[in-house]
């Protein structure tokens, strides 16, 4: 039982609709809710957020056999009430009133309902504002210069306005944007006092904030504690200013961040010690050092990809010097993934070898030098007798720049030379198998550029994602093209509850020289074929989950029914092979919304998505079709698909689930491959529909 005295005044405290005196060790809290009479300022998130008392939320009601209790603690609802008022009290309400009269016992099941009625009384009303220096004075009096007219536009952008409610939470902040605004133009010993006055009487609050500026300081020392096997300099070389400099406590954390992205510490902290308060200062970085030998494993999943893995081993610390080396293995096992169009499901497995160097040149480029070896079994390649069916080798060597001009946005420079194998079945009856063995010499550059509130799962801001690549005899390459796009991405904040996310993409890929030639039959039909496989990662594809849902990764578009040959050069079912597109576009509008009765993190999310490929079908004389890709887009052929979907965000950002729904499907997007190859005319509504999960990491 209860503490007796506890019972007796909770009893006391709620009047009787119901016998609460029944309240016992054993009855269980259902539901606390909120009433309000006049204004309400706050929702039932951030109420709740404030509680202890603990109710049964959405997941408890649908595993419902967990039958997991929510015992009731009178005392600790009356604490509760308590917490409520503080921050009513911290947020400009100084006399609020609440109560939990009208909470309601069932007896039969010995479970209340608790009900808090709140009545939030006038608010707290900012009537002044002002910033003073230490001696009485206004603050602009300790500026020179520039920076008087720099703080005048500062202080006026971030004033408190008068008038508005008055919260300790709003004033902490003002407190904390003066004292950064100093200490990132050269005052590294600011201080900063704020305080309020206020009459309860009139519910009116005079904000005063005390500015001590302080001596304008330059660097002149960075000192580096705690590290024992990597240098001192290699630490100093990632700090973005030197001695001499004035101070910013913006580069000061950068450093850290950027020493922290060398992934040799544990801890990195940046601070300024206790010293004499002048024109000089001296920053400090102390460092705990990690392991730098590490063994590590992974696992994800996805519906188009199956199950995959990736293991590897490192050495953080190569020679000194931050140089890291890896040895890594993955694989996208195909277990688990969907066989979309009759066809095999993919595969793969890599093995990489890779050493990378931070500062190389300047701080902000890294080089990485990567040996690799490959085995894939491609969908959209022709079947092959080889193991596990594996119908492409390649085994090569990436070099690769990266140059980040901030966190997670980079420009990125790669050169990739190959030599690939495809090991397919002809197209005829000849069982033998077809190798093409070719080299890749491709040039790339690509962008990750854009300005988001954050980079895992933003709601506002934008981003760009621009490629260019080309692979070219003149560099030893045996498959000849220019390639070129670009996606952009805008996050759009409707209110507090509601966002919309626009992706628009466009691009082209185009045969250069000889593969221009042969891929239009100057050299026969076998060659054609062995060139067409090659192009297979080259021409644009579109579908799939992060681009128009609705249909499959790579099935929008116009697609080649054909047969499927086992290794005697038999027949033993039919496929899809999609035939991709020398131009392509995709738009897509996402609408993010609550999903009712669930935590932040689940969202739902409706959808519309549209995009197009160059490539299309076109019949000949004698009824056999054929395809046409002139590299023109013609916006009459455009598909669209709408649906909706479920999102949980984790810190890695979002798992998500959606069905995709077909407005518009060409015909072989509704018949079995079979069927559009023999020309039956046999559609299946079912197919309109598509779901596409995203779980963890595939690779």
């Amino acid at each position: 039982m209860f503490v007796l005295g506890a019972l007796f005044l909770f009893v006391g405290r709620v009047a009787a609709q119901v016998p609460l005196y029944l309240v016992d060790s054993e009855t269980s809290a259902a539901s606390v809710d909120f009433r309000f009479s006049g204004t309400r300022s706050f929702s039932d998130d951030r109420l709740h957020g404030q509680m202890a008392t603990k109710t049964p939320g959405f997941w408890d009601k649908v595993l419902f056999w967990r039958n997991r209790a929510y015992p009731f603690d009178p005392v600790e609802l009356q604490k509760d009430v308590v917490r409520l008022r503080r921050f009513y009290n911290r947020n400009g309400f100084l006399y609020p009133e609440i109560d939990y009269t009208g909470s309601v016992l069932d007896t039969s099941k010995n479970v209340i309902d608790v009900i808090l009625d709140i009545n939030e009384g006038p608010p707290l009303i900012i009537q002044d504002v002002g910033y003073y220096a230490p001696d009485g004075d206004y603050a602009v009096s300790q500026f020179p210069g520039d920076r008087r007219r720099d703080w005048d536009n500062f202080s006026n952008e971030i004033a408190i306005r008068i008038g508005d409610r008055y919260s300790e939470f709003q004033r902490i902040s003002i407190q904390s944007k003066v004292l950064n605004w100093l200490q990132e133009n050269g005052y590294a010993f600011a201080r900063v006092e704020a305080s309020a006055v206020v009459d309860s009487l009139y519910n009116v609050a005079d904000v005063r904030f005390v500015v001590d500026a302080g001596p304008l300081t330059v660097v002149d020392t960075i000192a580096v504690q705690g590290n024992e096997l990597v240098a001192a300099k290699v630490v100093r070389r990632e700090v973005p200013f030197r001695v001499g400099q004035p101070y910013s406590r913006s580069r000061l954390i950068r450093g850290q961040e950027e020493i922290f992205g060398l992934n040799l510490f544990r801890v990195v902290l940046a601070d300024v010690p206790e010293q004499p308060r002048d024109s000089s200062v001296t920053v400090r970085y102390r460092v705990r050092e990690s392991k730098f030998k590490i063994v590590s494993g992974q696992a994800g999943y996805s519906l188009v990809q199956g199950a995959g893995f990736e293991a590897g081993w490192q050495n953080r610390n190569l020679f000194g010097g931050a140089r890291n080396i890896s040895i890594g293995l993955t694989s996208n096992t195909g277990i688990g993934a969907r066989r979309t169009g009759n066809n095999l499901t993919p595969w793969s497995l890599a093995a990489k070898v890779s050493v990378s160097q931070p500062y190389f040149l300047t701080r902000r480029t890294s080089a990485v030098v990567a040996p690799f070896i490959s085995f894939e079994r491609d969908p959209r390649l022709r079947e092959s007798d080889r193991f596990y069916g594996m119908n492409r080798r390649e085994v090569g060597l990436e070099s690769t720049l990266v140059y980040q001009f901030a966190r997670l946005r980079t420009i990125t420079g790669r050169y990739v030379f190959n030599r690939t194998l495809d090991i397919t079945q002809p197209i005829d009856d000849d069982p033998s198998v077809l190798r093409d063995p070719y080299t890749k010499s491709i040039v790339s550059l690509t962008g990750n550029l854009g300005r988001t509130n954050d980079l895992l799962k933003p709601t506002s801001g934008f981003e760009v994602q621009p490629f260019f690549e080309v692979g070219s005899g003149a560099i030893g390459s045996e498959i000849e093209y220019v390639k070129f796009g670009s996606s952009v991405t805008a996050y759009l904040p409707l209110s507090d509850k509601l966002n919309i996310t626009t992706r628009v993409f466009a691009g082209r890929a185009e045969p250069l020289g000889r593969s221009e030639r042969i891929l239009a039959g100057a050299s026969g039909t076998l060659d054609s074929l062995k060139f067409e496989n090659r192009f297979d990662n080259v021409f644009l594809e579109a579908g799939g989950a992060n681009d128009v849902r609705g249909w499959a990764e790579s099935f929008l578009g116009a697609k080649l029914p054909r047969p499927s040959l086992s290794s005697d050069g038999s027949v033993s079912g039919y496929v899809y092979e999609p035939v991709g597109g020398k131009a392509k576009w995709t738009a897509s509008v996402t609408l993010l919304y609550p999903f009712p009765w669930l935590g932040s993190q689940w969202r739902l999310a409706t959808f519309v998505d549209a995009g197009q490929l160059s490539a299309e079908e076109v019949e000949l004389p004698d009824g056999s079709i054929t395809f046409r890709d002139d590299g023109k887009i013609d916006f009459a052929r455009w598909r669209v698909g709408v649906g909706s979907g479920v999102r949980y965000a984790t810190p890695f950002g979002f798992v998500r689930l959606d069905v995709g729904y077909k407005v518009n499907p060409s015909e072989n997007d509704l018949r079995d491959p079979q069927d559009a190859f023999e020309g039956i005319d046999n559609p299946r509504n079912l197919r309109r529909f598509r779901v596409h999960l995203s779980l963890s990491q595939t690779f």
